[in-house]
């Protein structure tokens, strides 16, 4: 749910900002500094991963709150870096065909784990859905790095990514006490479909970072829009896709519902989706309610983004990488402690705590 993670790192490949950085950083106790900068990026996107939560628990997990979630904020984030990338490039960011291809491809994933996400949400802890999605999005694109484009490997990343392949698994077997899906126990089935959608999303944000990572290393050698302005078409094709997907959805709801049964009567109003009548008046005063929560987690997003940005002008990618990843899930856990009423079972902390001990190994 994005402006994405990793289009933070695509944006200091074209940016005059690392240079800035670089004469200003000089001095004793500038590694701190942006320490603490990136500190203030996982904070910012953990309040915006916690928004997806939020804005699941009024709206439901259906097709069309994730939907309308996505277009929401996906409109809002292309409006804010649009005048970042105004300001930044003195003039509307220039955009290239090659530049819009991908982000289209980044948009289409990132819808498909919205509405898995939802879903997610629904059954599961945001604790577990940022292990997923975090975890994807640094593990799938680092073995595409290693595999594709001859990156640098070592035997404590090798072992960090055995052991967070081992971390997934854990909240998966334990039975989480999660009071926000009113039940502690799940059957087999249940919790089977559960670990497929939670793997799904850990592939599909993956893809996502691979996308944004041929872009930013132009694996094919084209010509490419500056990075801000990659940001934007991200986030302008998702509001395009999402809004086309949520239109269609209801037409799709509106007609089936004005169909007649086998009993020949109609069946408006059945089914827990918004189709038309009272139903659709009420989910859109929901929505309203929410669209507050929708704008603050936009903002959020961007300005992650942006501290991101800041902190890896003196921190190299593979300490950024961990750091984010590592502290978003943690700091997912204590949130969704006191906020969302989440009480992990036994195995998933302890997968958290090899989670996180696994991105450390990343440092060397």
């Amino acid at each position: 749910m994005n402006t994405l993670i990793s289009a933070a790192f695509t944006a200091l490949s074209g940016s005059a900002l690392p240079v800035f950085l670089a004469s200003k950083t000089d001095g004793t106790g500038s590694l701190a500094v942006s320490y603490l900068i990136t500190a203030g990026a996982v904070v910012l996107l953990v309040i915006c991963l916690s928004a997806n939560k939020y804005v699941q628990k009024r709206l439901g997990s259906g097709g069309e709150a994730a939907l309308g979630f996505t277009c929401a904020r996906c409109l809002i984030s292309t409006l804010i870096v649009f005048a970042a990338g105004c300001i930044i490039e003195k003039g509307v960011p220039k955009i290239e065909w090659f530049s819009l291809l991908i982000a289209s491809l980044v948009a289409l994933t990132m819808i498909c784990y919205t509405l898995l996400g939802f879903r997610i949400l629904k059954y599961g802890s945001l604790l577990v859905f940022t292990v997923f999605l975090m975890l994807g999005g640094m593990m799938v694109p680092y073995l595409y790095g290693v595999i594709m484009l001859g990156e640098h490997i070592n035997a404590p990343r090798v072992i960090g990514l055995v052991l967070m392949t081992v971390s997934l698994f854990l909240p998966l077997i334990g039975s989480s006490s999660d009071k926000t899906n009113g039940r502690a126990e799940r059957s087999v089935r249940a919790k089977i479909i559960f670990g497929i959608l939670c793997f799904a999303v850990f592939i599909l944000n993956g893809l996502t970072s691979i996308f944004t990572k041929i872009h930013a290393a132009n694996v094919f050698q084209q010509v490419v829009s500056k990075p801000i302005a990659f940001v934007m078409l991200c986030n302008l094709m998702g509001f395009v896709f999402s809004g086309i997907a949520l239109i269609v959805m209801i037409l799709i709801h509106k007609r089936s519902a004005a169909m007649p049964d086998a009993s020949g009567t109609s069946e408006s109003g059945a089914g827990t989706n918004f189709v038309d009548g009272a139903s659709a008046k009420t989910f859109a005063k929901a929505f309203l309610m929410v669209l507050p929560a929708i704008a603050l987690a936009s903002l959020f997003d961007s300005g992650s983004y942006f501290l991101q940005q800041l902190g890896a002008a003196a921190l190299p990618a593979s300490v950024m990488y961990p750091l984010l990843t590592g502290g978003s899930i943690v700091l997912s856990a204590v949130i969704g402690f006191f906020f969302f009423k989440e009480k992990p079972s036994r195995l998933a902390l302890i997968g958290l705590i090899i989670t996180f001990g696994s991105t450390l190994l990343f440092l060397f």
